[in-house]
């Protein structure tokens, strides 16, 4: 792999734009269409841990993407300023190294975008309402389960919100051209973390999740060609591992803020690993006699967050050529000391926080969101685009007169001149579009409208 190639600035629509003329870099244009874009803002009420949060200081989708961005970005500075100082790679040109960082910035922004409602549990929700209802719903008196083929039907029962963020990112959001924002390759190949489609599935590396859909499959060969990329773009890796100290931390600093956990109980799991490093960051907070447990708190988990920043600085120079020719198929702090110090994080969380029955009770209202609103919507376009009535919902022309213009015009480009059985594939994941795509807020009024129930 080329950093010319994979630093690619060109894109999909090649636009002749002369309306402003400034001195930005194309990374810096797309940094500026994402920031404005209502897609991103719509994760502002997206959950990341605790659904429906009222209070201000625990985080968002959003706040987790942008924390992510800044992770991200600060790796790919210092990553790239060591391997020009200590010459690692000769064809590393200087310039590469704001556009690594300028990449990094904005694939942090974006790599959740594609995530629904209420958190991971949502990604759940919508695989688990396919698996159960494609078998009982007729489309011409044939189960749907039995009208598409294997191809369709796993894309459905497998819906991952990584493969959900490139169809969003490059169909459904819609400027002045039919390839969504239109991002940079080089960005788009980026937030690309598995290289499957839903029939791909494998246990080789980066293949175990669905990483595009079916209908995407031309966008996506057309990213890899621009950038070269056979296995995984280089960059991702430090996305991946960007976004792991970001939610692994994160997450018990909003665990502690709602009192699931304690500043001892993260004391005492981290003194079980019986690190140097980790026991005299521990050891310097209690020194420091700062004015509250969540002070020192707060001083633990900023160190520990730099000690892995570090950490995966040094992987990815020690791995430099493996991950470069293709050959390194583990995440960047798989070989590391400190995986164990990453894990213990993810498992307080785990543990203290995900697995409590508030959690557990917030999943068992948001599953009655998702059954109502996507039987609503799957049912109401089951006919959409066709000569015949809809009489399963006798609303359903109300319904889809709700759906955004976008996701319908990605819909009818999509289904031109396309079989039966591939426009009704279409119009399934036109549902999960209308459904993945809104806010948590929203889900929850739509369902407490449509289902007359008081708020």
């Amino acid at each position: 792999m080329e950093w010319e190639k994979i630093l690619n600035k060109n894109r999909i629509f090649k636009t002749n734009d002369n309306l402003l003329i400034d001195n930005r870099t194309e990374f810096e244009k797309d940094y500026h269409s994402i920031i404005m874009s209502a897609s991103f803002r719509r994760m502002q009420d997206k959950t990341q841990v605790f659904p429906l949060s009222k209070s201000d200081f625990i985080r968002t989708r959003l706040t987790h993407s942008l924390e992510t961005s800044t992770l991200a970005k600060i790796l790919g500075d210092i990553i790239s300023t060591e391997i020009i100082e200590k010459n690692i790679d000769p064809g590393f040109m200087i310039s590469y190294k704001k556009d690594m960082s300028d990449v990094l910035q904005c694939a942090g922004l974006i790599h959740d975008i594609g995530n629904p409602p209420f958190g991971h549990f949502g990604e759940i929700a919508i695989r688990t309402w396919f698996k159960n209802n494609l078998s009982v719903i007729n489309y011409k008196d044939v189960p749907i389960d039995k009208y598409l083929n294997e191809k369709y039907l796993n894309d459905l029962y497998n819906f991952d919100g990584n493969a959900q963020g490139l169809h969003l990112l490059t169909r459904l959001v819609y400027y002045d051209n039919d390839y969504g924002m239109n991002l940079t390759y080089a960005i788009l190949s980026t937030i690309i973390k598995y290289h499957s489609n839903s029939t791909d599935v494998s246990n080789l590396p980066f293949r175990n999740k669905m990483g595009y859909f079916i209908c995407d499959s031309d966008i996506y060969k057309e990213i890899n060609d621009a950038t070269g990329i056979t296995t995984r773009n280089p960059l991702t890796f430090i996305l991946e591992i960007s976004d792991d100290i970001a939610y692994a931390t994160a997450d018990i600093q909003d665990g502690f803020k709602k009192g699931f956990i304690s500043l001892d109980l993260v004391k005492n799991e981290l003194s079980n690993i019986n690190d140097k490093h980790i026991n005299d960051i521990i050891n310097d907070a209690q020194n420091l006699k700062l004015p509250s447990e969540e002070y020192e708190f707060k001083y633990i988990i900023s160190k520990l967050q730099a000690l892995l920043i570090k950490e995966s600085q040094n992987e990815f120079v020690k791995h430099y050529s493996d991950i470069m020719q293709g050959n390194f198929n583990n995440s960047l702090l798989d070989n590391s000391e400190y995986i164990i110090l990453l894990q213990v994080l993810k498992n307080i969380g785990h543990k203290f926080i995900f697995n409590t029955d508030y959690i557990y009770s917030m999943e068992v209202s948001t599953w009655k969101v998702y059954e109502f609103l996507l039987d609503l919507f799957v049912k109401s376009l089951l006919y959409y685009d066709t000569n015949i009535n809809n009489d399963i919902t006798p609303i359903a022309g109300k319904i889809t007169s709700m759906i955004s213009d976008n996701y319908l015009m990605n819909y009818n480009k999509l289904s031109q001149d396309k079989s039966e059985e591939e426009k009704l594939y279409l119009r399934l994941l036109l549902a999960i579009d209308v459904v993945a795509g809104m806010t948590d807020g929203h889900a929850r009024d739509l369902y407490h409208e449509f289902s007359g129930i008081k708020k």
